[in-house]
């Protein structure tokens, strides 16, 4: 029925507007927890059971299942646990905010942007809030609200603050107002079911930017210790941080599986705004399915704009090794060729030239592309050969790569992910 569905959508709609309602529709929405804990060791015991029953699940039918998934899985089901935790138990207040580092190397969900730092705080409209730092060397940020996150139903966001309407002082101090009232300078407003801000930093160049210095505040609340959990406060946050963690390991997978439906093996869908996406970012995807044997070569223009980038995601959990393999490739990464093109090689192996994307050995996947502030979305063309005859197709201008380059190009992610929050 639901590739019947897809089908339809895709021959009515065309394969973009498919793409987008599906962000909506057919996927699974938050479990609750079965029963409310009376206490705190009550609705611990309840979320170990539940863990090791979604344990069992990613093992199984809906999600991939080669030896290597089944580990890669169960790794990622304890970074989101961790993530899940943190966000409810330990920076869950929004009287008494603190900003969380997210969805950071060990921790991906949601289809993260290697490019990113990513923070967030759970906030409530009764409140004012201010968020100050630094942003000296950053170009782009993306700061938000939104009503909830994706996979626990909510889709609706807030338009994006960039740095200009911070309008950082000479040092890069910028001071920016949250309030459901006007306020007077760079300011966000909220709205009654505003429940998450979000804050993305954009580090394109991996060698030389670093995360800014980052603090929130409730107006009003500076300098107050927030009260001591309760046994019941605290039986209620591992329970919300089970419901989380369920929604967010189920709903990805099924979220990707579905897309994929609409991309055909080896082809590239253009790229278009996404219910619950950043609202200045266009995505687009390419699957692809390889044999050991085999490459994909991916061409297209260097397009002018702010921001754009490819990066592979996995199959069932979104999550790649970004540090330790390449992964992902932005504008500033990627070496053009001729008359201001480009040609990206995804492949098992190394094919010694500069715009690898690794797979990781996984021979199926999605090569998500983001496009901020670009003229036009640019066609992109792909093409599946043998990996043997990558030096007979490739232009002859094309920047090659010695193991000693590759090397360094990888001590430079490894450095940019330790310095990160």
């Amino acid at each position: 029925m639901r590739t019947l569905l897809a089908g339809l959508l895709f021959f009515v709609l065309g394969a973009t507007t498919a793409f987008v309602i599906l962000s909506r529709t057919g996927v699974p929405m938050p479990a609750v927890a079965t029963a409310s804990p009376d206490s705190a060791r009550s609705a611990w015991t309840q979320f170990a059971e539940r863990m090791a029953l979604l344990g069992d699940r990613v093992q199984g039918a809906d999600f991939p299942s080669g030896e290597a998934d089944r580990v890669r899985l169960l790794r990622h089901l304890v970074g989101v646990m961790i993530e899940g935790l943190q966000w409810h138990v330990d920076h869950g207040s929004a009287a008494h905010p603190t900003l969380m580092a997210s969805n950071g190397r060990f921790q991906q969900w949601g289809a993260p942007n290697a490019d990113n730092v990513y923070y967030r705080a759970h906030v409530d409209p009764h409140f004012d809030y201010r968020l100050t730092g630094d942003l000296s060397g950053i170009d782009h940020v993306a700061i938000s609200l939104s009503t909830g996150d994706m996979h626990m139903g909510a889709f609706e966001t807030s338009r994006n603050v960039d740095v200009p309407e911070l309008a950082p002082d000479r040092e890069g101090r910028f001071s920016l107002a949250i309030s459901s009232e006007r306020a007077r300078g760079p300011w966000l407003a909220m709205e009654p079911d505003h429940r998450i801000l979000s804050v993305r930093i954009y580090l394109d160049d991996w060698e030389w930017d670093r995360a800014p210095e980052l603090f929130l505040e409730r107006v009003g609340a500076e300098g107050e210790s927030p009260p001591e959990f309760t046994d019941v406060e605290l039986a209620r946050r591992i329970t919300r941080a089970g419901d989380w963690i369920e929604a967010n390991i189920l709903f990805w997978n099924a979220w990707l599986n579905q897309r994929l439906v609409f991309i055909p093996d080896n082809a590239s869908l253009l790229a278009a705004k996404v219910d619950g996406g950043s609202d200045d970012l266009f995505y687009g995807g390419i699957a692809y399915e390889l044999e050991p044997d085999e490459a994909l070569m991916i061409e297209g223009p260097m397009a002018e704009g702010q921001y754009w980038s490819f990066q592979r995601a996995a199959l069932g959990s979104f999550d790649t090794n970004y540090t330790d393999h390449l992964t992902s490739l932005n504008r500033l990464q990627v070496r053009s060729h001729g008359e201001g093109r480009f040609v990206l090689v995804v492949s098992h192996r190394d094919p010694g030239v500069a715009n690898w994307i690794d797979t990781e050995g996984q021979a199926r996947g999605l090569i998500a592309h983001r496009w901020i502030g670009v003229r036009e979305r640019p066609d992109l063309e792909t093409r599946k050969i043998r990996f043997d005859e990558l030096g007979d197709v490739l232009p002859s201008d094309v920047v090659r790569i010695t193991s000693s380059e590759r090397r360094k190009q990888i001590a430079v992610r490894q450095k940019q992910s330790a310095l990160r929050p």
